[in-house]
C-alpha cells in the first residue's frame, strides 16, 4: 500500500509539472511573437526559433524531471522554471505592439496639450475679468465725469470804483458804475456762481475776499479767515446760480487811484467754491481777478480779468 502511494506521487511529481509548462507556453505564445514583431532588427527572433528555443527547454526540463528520485521539486527543476519565467517575462514587455505604444503617446501628449490649453485658458480669463474691471471703472468715472456737478464762477463785475479822467481835452467817457456813486463806501464786486453740470452740488460754500495791492504782487495775498462754527451752505440745482457781492472797504485814498491809473496796482477778487456733487465726492473750485487797467480805462471799465495764479478746481 506503501509502495502503490509512492508511485502515484512520483507520476503526479513527473505529469504536473509538464501540464503546467505546457499551459503556460500556450497562454503566452500570442505575446512571444509580438515581441518578436517588435524586436530590434539587428536581432530578430522567428517563431520557428522560438519554439525550437522553447522545446529544447522543455525537454531539458523533462529530461530532469524524468532523472528525479525522490518525490518533490529538486534544484534542477527551480533553475529551469526561473529561466522560463525570465523568458516569458521579457517576452511579454516585449509584446506591446507598435499601435499600444503609439497610443499610450498620444493619450500623453493629449494630457499635456489638456494641460496647457487649461492652464493658458485659466490666465485668459483672469486677464478678461481684469480688462472687465478696468472698463468698468472707466465706464463709470467716464459716466461720472458727464454728469457730476461743476460750480464755478461765471462772471464778474466791479462798481463803485473811481471816477473817470479824459485823456484829453473834450472826450467824452461813457458813464458806468465803474464812476463812484456812493462816497461812503469802497469799491465793490459781484461774483456770480454757476452750476454747470448735469447733477445738483451739495452743501455749497463761497468764500471770497477783496484787498488792493501792488501790481505784480511781490507778496502772498491773504490767506482765509478760519471758519468759526457752521457756516451756511446750499443746494445748487443744474443750471442755477448763486451771487456773492465783495466790499472794500474804506473807499480808496487819492494815491491807490492814481496806482490804479499808473498800472502800479489792482484790486484783487479772489475765493473759494467748495461743494459735494451727487456722487458724494468733495470739490472745490478756486478764482482770481483783478481790476486794472490792462481791462479798461480806470472808472469805465467794470471788467474784472483772470490773474495768472490762483485758479484751479477738481
Amino acid at each position: 500500500m506503501r509502495t502503490q502511494m509512492q508511485q502515484r506521487i512520483r507520476l503526479v511529481a513527473k505529469v504536473v509539472p509538464m501540464i503546467w509548462i505546457t499551459a503556460l507556453f500556450a497562454f503566452l505564445q500570442p505575446y512571444m511573437s509580438a515581441a518578436q514583431t517588435a524586436s530590434a532588427p539587428a536581432a530578430p527572433l522567428t517563431r520557428k526559433s522560438h519554439e525550437a528555443q522553447l522545446d529544447n527547454m522543455l525537454m531539458q526540463s523533462t529530461f530532469k524531471i524524468q532523472s528525479i528520485g525522490l518525490p518533490g521539486q529538486p534544484p534542477s527543476l527551480g533553475v529551469v522554471f526561473n529561466q522560463v519565467l525570465d523568458y516569458l517575462s521579457a517576452a511579454q514587455v516585449q509584446g506591446k505592439t507598435k499601435e499600444e505604444q503609439a497610443k499610450e503617446d498620444s493619450l500623453d501628449s493629449l494630457a499635456r496639450h489638456y494641460m496647457w490649453a487649461t492652464i493658458v485658458g485659466v490666465i485668459g480669463a483672469w486677464i478678461g475679468l481684469a480688462v472687465l474691471i478696468y472698463q468698468t471703472i472707466i465706464t463709470r468715472r467716464t459716466s461720472q465725469r458727464q454728469l457730476r456737478a461743476y460750480v464755478l464762477g461765471d462772471s464778474s463785475v466791479i462798481v463803485n470804483v473811481a471816477n473817470p479822467v479824459p485823456l484829453y481835452p473834450g472826450q467824452v467817457l461813457a458813464q458806468t458804475d465803474a464812476r463812484i456813486t456812493n462816497t461812503a463806501a469802497g469799491p465793490g464786486a459781484f461774483i456770480l456762481i454757476k452750476n454747470t453740470g448735469q447733477t445738483p452740488a451739495f452743501k455749497v460754500l463761497h468764500w471770497g475776499y477783496i484787498c488792493f495791492r501792488e501790481y505784480p504782487l511781490t507778496a502772498a495775498l491773504p490767506a482765509r479767515l478760519p471758519i468759526v462754527g457752521t457756516p451756511p451752505t446750499s443746494v445748487l440745482g443744474p443750471g442755477m446760480t448763486a451771487n456773492k457781492m465783495l466790499e472794500l472797504n474804506p473807499p480808496l485814498t487819492p494815491a491807490q487811484i492814481n496806482d490804479l491809473r499808473n498800472g502800479t496796482g489792482a484790486i484783487y477778487v479772489y475765493g473759494e467754491i467748495t461743494y459735494v456733487d451727487a456722487f458724494r465726492q468733495s470739490r472745490f473750485a478756486n478764482y482770481r481777478v483783478m481790476y486794472h487797467r490792462m481791462g479798461g480805462a480806470i472808472g469805465v471799465s467794470t471788467t474784472l480779468n483772470f490773474c495768472e495764479e490762483g485758479n484751479d478746481a477738481n
